[in-house]
């Protein structure tokens, strides 16, 4: 019997069970490094968090140790101030003497100690005791640490030996390179430096003019802007500021004009001998600046102390009357006019009218504005020529200053005035009349019954150039005579603004007689005239 054979047919499913580990083995390194790799970023993740708050609490740490060493150093300071005051004062007021101060102030040793008695010695020190506060510096050491700050040690100790000697100039300098010249430049390296030289420019002028002088040389803008700021004052430091100058204006310096001419200007009359070379030189600029430094320190000095001629130093005088009158730069004429008038005598006289008619027009005008003073007033008939200048803005400066010469500075703007065909130079008269309050004063003479007919002329002259604000006031006003506002109301009715028609009105419905009859009259007469003003108004 045979037995059939049976095919049986595969289950998928097993055959998906066994196949299954054997894929999964195939990818089992690949499923390793993917697990890994997750575990490695988890870990860099962890001690990067780790890192970061540690250097958070590092940071905090330091914070607090600063903010408490710095609340300690203040405590030790204040105390060491209170301990020292009394020491340091007697010495400023001259009871102490210098070795007995030294002796007793090198006790302190402490950072907080020194920095007290420095500041002490610092703020007491004026123009009376700056020498002996300078030589305590030096004794105490502190001047030598500032030199050591602010130009190494060895330079320090040469200028150290030279302000000691009084010598105007140090030898020997070495020019650092490019390279570590360009490092010196930046602010993290040039701050100290700045506040080393401030200090040593708190210094006596003669021993501090030596480091100032080598500060000057200095890379950094910080360390050559303080030491143009404390060369302040000293008058042998004017040839280097001047040089200064002069490079701002020349070559290059990044110190600017402003703080270079701040610290010319605190200089005295009797020093303006220094500046003589610069008003010859060959740069117009140059000149113009040094010119002008000299008109800032005039007018410094003229708020404490009326000036004279005398008070300029011969040369000087010499070259502004010769000279910078006719200098071919319009700026230096000028600067010119306004130096030159604080001479205030006659000697200044021909200068200022040459001056009044020159071909620049700003030379024009800060001469007319130099001339105000009652030293020039044999300079009003120029002054009262410039009234009919081409430029409106000499035309200004011209009638304030014939207002400034008094009555007899008044009669000739009001008979240039009056005479004047110049319609815009007459109309500019007028607006500086009523702005300085000489038509007031005008009226005031009108109503006192002198010079009415030149008083009359001039309303005359304001009615016809619509001028009439003031005049329409004054006839409301009860102050002046009925006579004289019957006759401004006649006069200002042939040329009737907006304004006097609404005072007409006002005055219309008073009881003040002649006047309240007379306006209403004008009103009637004036009627078309207000409906033209009301529509061309609307």
């Amino acid at each position: 019997m045979l037995t059939p054979i049976i095919y049986s047919v595969p289950n998928p499913q097993k055959i998906f069970n066994r196949i299954l580990p054997l894929r999964q083995q195939d990818r089992l390194p690949e499923v390793t490094a993917v697990y890994l790799l997750l575990e490695n970023i988890t870990l860099l993740a962890f001690w990067l968090l780790v890192a970061v708050l540690s250097i958070n609490a590092a940071f905090l740490m330091f914070i607090l140790y600063r903010r408490g060493s710095r609340r300690r150093y203040y405590k030790r300071k204040d105390a060491s101030r209170q301990q020292f005051a009394s020491l340091v004062n007697h010495f400023l007021e001259g009871s102490l003497k210098l070795e007995d101060a030294a002796y007793q102030l090198r006790q302190a040793r402490s950072r907080p100690a020194k920095d007290a008695i420095q500041e002490l010695l610092l703020a007491g020190s004026d123009d009376g005791n700056v020498a002996c506060v300078t030589e305590l510096l030096f004794a105490l050491g502190h001047a030598d640490r500032w030199a050591r700050l602010a130009f190494g040690r060895k330079r320090a100790a040469q200028l150290t030996r030279s302000s000691g000697l009084s010598q105007s100039r140090v030898l020997g300098l070495k020019l650092r390179t490019r390279g570590l010249r360009r490092i010196r430049r930046r602010k993290l390296f040039s701050v100290k430096r700045a506040v080393a030289v401030y200090h040593l420019s708190r210094l006596a002028p003669g021993r501090a003019r030596i480091f100032l002088e080598e500060a000057l040389r200095d890379p950094a803008q910080d360390v050559r802007l303080a030491a143009v700021l404390g060369l302040r004052g000293d008058s042998a430091a004017i040839p280097l500021l001047l040089e200064e100058l002069r490079t701002a204006v020349e070559e290059h310096n990044d110190v600017s004009l402003r703080a270079i001419r701040s610290a010319l200007v605190w200089h005295e009359m009797a020093e303006l001998q220094q500046f003589a070379p610069a008003l010859t030189h060959g740069n117009p600029r140059y000149r113009f600046l040094a010119l002008d430094t000299v008109r800032q320190i005039c007018e410094r000095i003229s708020k404490e102390r009326p000036l004279q001629a005398g008070d300029f130093p011969t040369q000087l005088r010499h070259l502004l009357q010769h000279e910078a009158a006719q200098d071919s730069s319009a700026d230096v004429r000028a600067r010119c006019a306004a130096v030159i008038a604080y001479f205030h005598d006659s000697s200044a006289v021909p200068v200022l009218r040459q001056l009044l008619r020159d071909e620049n027009e700003f030379v024009r005008l800060h001469a007319v504005r130099s001339t105000c003073h009652t030293a020039y007033q044999e300079l009003i008939p120029e002054v009262s020529a410039c009234l009919t200048d081409s430029r409106w803005r000499v035309r200004e400066a011209a009638a304030r200053t014939l207002m400034s010469f008094g009555h007899a500075g008044v009669e000739n703007l009001f008979r240039v005035f009056l005479d004047t065909s110049d319609q815009y130079a007459a109309e500019q008269v007028a607006d500086e009349m009523q702005r300085s309050g000489v038509l007031n004063a005008l009226l005031a003479e009108l109503n006192s019954g002198t010079s009415v007919a030149v008083c009359r002329a001039v309303c005359m002259r304001l009615v016809g150039l619509n001028k009439t604000s003031i005049l329409s006031d004054a006839v409301a006003s009860s102050e002046l005579a009925p006579a004289h506002r019957l006759w401004l109301m006649d006069a200002l009715s042939a040329h009737p603004s907006r304004h006097f028609l609404d005072v007409l009105r006002e005055l219309a419905r008073t009881r003040d007689e002649p006047i309240s009859t007379r306006a209403g009259a004008l009103l009637q007469r004036l009627a078309p005239a207000a409906a033209t003003l009301e529509v061309r108004h609307a």
